[in-house]
């Protein structure tokens, strides 16, 4: 009875620790080539790489800043889906993503592709605001009308 029951608590295990591994994820790498309009690399940007590591919010985020060629590169697993920030002072952030198709041999295809990220400078920033017009009287769009602030004209 002793060697059934040892048998049936070694076979539990083996289930529990096959179930327990999750399956290895292919390599990911991305290069981001942060230019300005001009096409000019810009040295010093916030960046950051996410790579989905299991869906939904679970996320591995690499940060650097670029170097002097404007390049940053990353790797690690993922299921193949990435999003990347990029941020200077003096520049509108851009964020984006890039999801890969296939994957051989353990490695995401294309491998290490580079994605040309441009930053606009900022020159006249104009303030925007939003307001709701739910509680207002004031229908939008409105057509052939200008507006004050807060009222028509």
């Amino acid at each position: 009875m002793s060697i059934k029951l040892l048998t049936l608590f070694l076979l539990l295990a083996a289930l529990v620790l096959s179930c327990s591994r999750s399956p290895s994820l292919p390599e990911t790498k991305l290069t981001l080539l942060v230019v300005d309009e001009q096409g000019n690399p810009i040295e010093g940007a916030k960046t950051g790489i996410a790579f989905e590591v299991l869906g939904g919010n679970n996320r591995k985020i690499i940060n650097r800043n670029t170097l002097k060629d404007g390049l940053f590169a990353a790797a690690n697993k993922s299921t193949g889906s990435t999003a990347f920030n990029v941020e200077k002072d003096g520049y509108y952030a851009s964020r984006g993503g890039y999801h890969f198709d296939s994957n051989s041999n353990g490695k995401w295809l294309p491998w290490n592709p580079e994605v040309k990220v441009i930053l606009r400078k900022i020159i006249n920033p104009v303030p925007m605001y939003a307001r709701s017009t739910q509680m207002s009287k004031m229908d939008i769009p409105v057509t052939n009308s200008t507006f004050a602030v807060g009222k028509y004209v």
